[in-house]
């Protein structure tokens, strides 16, 4: 059953009992376990637009619906409907916090930021209604680190006042047995506060918010679970601010292989030497840069639109 958003009040016979949607999930997450390789690949590999597609839509429209194979577009839809089934009947279980929680998982892995955030607003619901996961420290720090990410973010309100209702839950957490708040319904456990998942996600927001540019790219290297591919979208931005410092620092100029390890690049690797000349950063033959009248270009962080 594909997702399809409702705009009326659905027919009994169309919404699927709960030992149904076990079953349909279980079906997706074999098709996950057999495609993984395939769907992420499929889902992380920038669009490629033939030529004759771009002039004849209809030969593009074509070539899409003769894909047969499965992508994460496919079990997104599936996996979004099984969640909506289960908010019609109000089925809030440790089923539903599986789902949840899978569905964010596969999000993260193919770099969809969007059906993540949905899925992690909607466990920390779960969370503090009193359902118990193994994962709700791994979800913990996953939260925190996304917010973490938005405060680089100006053209977004968001993170700041969030990060904080978080980081005072976790800190009421670790005092506590359990966290309750004023309707008794429990929430983050004192376990789970003390999660080694979460206490790394804390030292990367106290990095991000000191700008200690080191210690980020440090953490960065040992990040558990996939909270490296929450941290992925403020990396380049952040390797750019770095650089910028050192500019500013260092005259006349820096060993190329200083900054490269200061922000978590490989010395004369390609990656490195495209970077510095997207940012505007010259480099001369005996691997320094010249810091002199150079302006970093922040703005160009980004191979595309840049998120300051």
């Amino acid at each position: 059953k594909d997702f399809f958003r409702l705009t009326s009040v659905p027919l009994p016979e169309e919404v699927r009992p709960r030992p149904v949607l076990l079953r349909a999930f279980a079906r997706l997450e074999r098709l996950w376990e057999g495609h993984r390789e395939s769907v992420i690949a499929k889902a992380t590999k920038p669009t490629e637009i033939e030529t004759s597609d771009a002039e004849n839509p209809i030969s593009a429209f074509n070539k899409e619906q003769a894909d047969t194979s499965i992508n994460y577009e496919y079990l997104c839809s599936q996996t979004k409907a099984i969640r909506q089934d289960l908010r019609i009947q109000r089925i809030n279980d440790v089923f539903t916090v599986e789902v949840y929680e899978t569905h964010a998982r596969w999000a993260l892995q193919c770099h969809d930021m969007n059906e993540y955030a949905g899925c992690q607003t909607r466990l920390a619901e779960l969370y503090r209604s009193g359902l118990q996961s193994r994962s709700i420290g791994e979800f913990t720090a996953y939260n925190l680190l996304y917010l973490t990410t938005l405060t680089l973010n100006k053209r977004s309100n968001q993170g700041g006042s969030s990060v904080l209702k978080l980081l005072r839950e976790i800190a009421l957490a670790g005092r506590a047995q359990d966290l309750k708040d004023s309707k008794g319904r429990v929430g983050l456990s004192s376990a789970s506060a003390k999660d080694p998942s979460v206490a790394h996600a804390l030292r990367v927001r106290a990095a991000v918010v000191n700008e200690n540019h080191f210690q980020f790219f440090k953490l960065l290297r040992e990040t558990p679970h996939l909270g490296d591919l929450i941290l992925l979208p403020i990396v380049d931005t952040f390797r750019a601010l770095a650089i910028a410092k050192i500019v500013k620092g260092y005259k006349p100029s820096v060993p190329r292989s200083l900054v490269a390890r200061q922000v978590g690049l490989e010395d004369q690797s390609e990656e490195c030497e495209e970077f510095l000349r997207r940012l505007g950063v010259p480099v001369d033959a005996d691997g320094n840069i010249q810091t002199r009248n150079v302006t970093v270009d922040i703005s160009r962080a980004h191979a595309g639109a840049s998120l300051l």
